[in-house]
């Protein structure tokens, strides 16, 4: 007999949900120190490599607490619709699976480029935070900018001056990024909307009936009950794909920042876990071996 998870997520998405248990405990409890911009600003003017050494040291935090969080949030959506699958309730279920499918777009649109950023310039961002003698300052607005845009981005109202990263993007365009990833998710991301919203999905899943002079109310359980396996049967592969997106990018993000030299970012329990066959971690493992490091 299948488990909850396994007829929500599929038996290879649900073995994959659970690899990320204990994920949880131990990212419970993290904490990061960010410095105010005047008292930064401070610094830099009178030591710039402390000033560097700050700056890449708190971007490694955002990067953490960017990875961190996503992969926590996509698993309490998942909760949530096994909730609303184990309760017979589509409507808790098609809730639960768009805010899934939102918080997957937003993870493939801020991390989907931070593991291969901070890979790649390795080497740099160590000497950064041994402090070694440089005569340039070495920083990433683009990956500065997008980690805050992860965090701090929301709708801004016409009279609030914020900066531009604080802004979010559209439901749609974050979409059309995990679209590129996983074709099929916007017409999914649709129907789903179509359930949460008053429209004719969230009515007419509860009829029964072969025509319009034929439809009879199916009240109780029964309603939800067909239009959840309905659910879970069609879109059963898609959800796997998604799944890879909604996790990966912070499962690689953490496992890059494992070769730091600031335990503040290490996840220790990372190292038990084989990142092989994800196309992301083979791209950062390349850029790590390029500067001569094992990975």
């Amino acid at each position: 007999m299948k488990s909850v998870e396994e007829n929500v997520l599929g038996t290879n998405g649900a073995r994959y949900f659970r690899s990320t248990d204990w994920l949880v405990s131990e990212l419970d409890g993290r904490k990061y120190s960010l410095m105010e911009n005047e008292v930064y600003e401070n610094v830099l003017r009178k030591d710039h490599l402390e000033g560097l050494r700050i700056y890449w040291s708190e971007l490694l935090f955002r990067a953490h607490f960017a990875a961190s969080t996503s992969i926590i949030r996509s698993r309490r959506w998942i909760e949530g619709s096994i909730a609303g699958y184990t309760e017979l309730n589509f409507l808790i279920y098609a809730a639960a699976m768009r805010g899934f499918l939102e918080s997957a777009a937003d993870t493939v649109d801020a991390l989907i480029s931070v593991p291969e950023t901070l890979s790649e310039h390795y080497l740099l961002i160590e000497n950064a935070l041994a402090k070694r003698p440089t005569d340039s300052f070495f920083g990433s607005t683009e990956l500065e900018d997008t980690l805050i845009h992860f965090s701090h981005g929301r709708r801004v109202e016409r009279e609030e001056e914020a900066p531009k990263s604080h802004h979010a993007k559209t439901v749609r365009e974050y979409l059309e990024i995990l679209e590129r990833g996983v074709p099929g998710v916007s017409q999914l991301y649709s129907f789903l909307c179509d359930a949460v919203h008053p429209g004719a999905t969230s009515v007419h899943y509860l009829l029964d009936g072969t025509d319009e002079s034929d439809f009879r109310l199916q009240l109780g359980t029964q309603a939800d009950k067909k239009m959840l396996k309905w659910f879970t049967k069609e879109y059963r592969d898609l959800m796997v794909s998604i799944l890879m997106f909604a996790f990966n990018p912070g499962i690689v993000t953490l496992q890059v920042l494992n070769f730091f030299s600031l335990p503040t970012v290490h996840t220790p329990g990372m190292t038990r876990w084989s990142l092989d066959e994800i196309p992301l971690w083979q791209k950062c493992r390349a850029h790590f071996r390029n500067q001569g490091i094992s990975a």
